[in-house]
């Protein structure tokens, strides 16, 4: 199974661009992966519902904005996934790469 899983984290590599902290956007989510048997689960919220949110109620990767204290998107995207779901990004995680920005609608 670990070959599954280095196979994987090697094409994910190959296809993002290298976490450098220097990402100019406003915001990152993170693309979580959990090994069950012999596949992946992959780990999505549900936005609370706020009548002014314009993703209220969303089915979302785990990330938010940027904040002014926040010296980069890993911090970002570590400190958001933190708050909506308990997960430290930190512990036992490997940050694979950025992808290019995209924006939403």
């Amino acid at each position: 199974m670990w070959q599954l899983v280095a196979k994987i984290a090697k094409k994910l590599s190959e296809a993002l661009s290298p976490v450098s902290g220097t990402e100019d956007a406003d915001a990152a989510v993170a693309l979580i992966l959990r090994q069950t048997n012999e596949s992946f689960d992959v780990l999505l919220v549900k936005r609370a519902k706020n009548p002014g949110d314009p993703w209220s109620g969303q089915t979302a990767l785990p990330g938010g904005k940027r904040e002014p204290n926040d010296k980069d998107l890993k911090h970002t995207v570590t400190r958001e996934t933190l708050e909506e779901t308990n997960i430290n990004l930190e512990n036992r995680c490997r940050f694979l790469g950025t992808m290019s920005i995209q924006l939403s609608n």
